[in-house]
């Protein structure tokens, strides 16, 4: 009874993105947002290439089930490259989640440009099958 509880229980997924690919005009707030399925939280970095192995670890170990990780298209970074460096560092921790029999899915990344609040949304709330497949995070133990 207590895995059937848990599958009903929506995913929480940590959107973490550049400030360069979302809207100029759009006034994103950093914080939490809840959806129909789906718990998010938006957290902004100045350029990918800030997000590090660690951080991305500190999320799942934290009680996230996902990090979507949002960087700008290649070769439109404004730093030149750090979407490059963001794009190796998530597929690094992919592999070690693949390691850890925890699944690769739930980490990724995505690339867009003028994305919108509506639009970072509906990049997470792709994130909610997967993770629906893998379950909750393991990492989150029973209090969280």
């Amino acid at each position: 009874m207590k895995d059937a509880n848990r599958s009903v229980t929506m995913p929480r997924i940590v959107v973490v993105y550049c400030r360069n690919a979302v809207s100029s005009a759009a006034e994103l707030l950093e914080g939490p947002y809840t959806v129909k399925g789906l718990n998010a939280f938006f957290a902004a970095l100045p350029c990918s290439s800030k997000i590090e192995p660690s951080y991305l670890l500190k999320i799942l170990a934290d009680g996230a089930d996902g990090v979507l990780v949002v960087a700008c298209p290649e070769g439109h970074c404004r730093f030149m490259v750090g979407n490059v460096r963001a794009e190796k560092r998530v597929n690094y921790v992919r592999s070690l989640l693949d390691k850890a029999k925890m699944g690769a899915e739930r980490l990724t990344l995505e690339r867009g440009e003028n994305l919108t609040e509506k639009d970072l949304l509906s990049l997470a709330q792709r994130r909610v099958e997967p993770l629906k497949i893998l379950g909750p995070n393991p990492m989150k133990g029973d209090g969280k």
